[in-house]
């Protein structure tokens, strides 16, 4: 009886820990930025970058960092910006990368609406 109530008890705990693994994890409030999201793809030693936001703003701004874990900190190793005349984007770039590493991409995005300006910031990670 013992040994059963161990094993459910695991079951409970296995289930409980994968669901919120995986839970999409809100944005929080802003006034002019609606969705902003990152994606970064590596396939055969070149990174793929993506950032995407929606926001009520007049003008938008990008400025995104692909980062190596190494010696236990994160290093830039290409960073990009790029502004643009709407508030909303979608920028893409590619940069070449070593194998044996952890890379992620952080990326804040701005919105800018008459004197007002808010920002987000996204990240997304990958293993090559």
């Amino acid at each position: 009886m013992k040994k059963v109530l161990v094993v459910l008890l695991a079951v409970v705990l296995v289930v409980a820990f994968a669901s919120t693994a995986y839970a999409a994890v809100p944005m929080p409030m802003y006034t002019y930025i609606s969705d902003a999201d990152a994606d970064l793809d590596i396939i055969s030693g070149t990174a793929y970058c993506d950032v995407e936001m929606v926001s009520s703003g007049t003008s938008s701004r990008v400025s995104a960092y692909l980062q190596r874990y190494s010696g236990g900190s994160w290093s830039t190793v290409k960073h990009w910006s790029r502004n643009y005349a709407d508030g909303d984007f979608y920028w893409s770039a590619s940069y070449s990368v070593s194998s044996g590493y952890n890379y992620r991409l952080k990326a804040y995005c701005y919105a800018y609406y008459g004197n007002n300006t808010e920002s987000a910031a996204v990240y997304a990670y990958d293993y090559y």
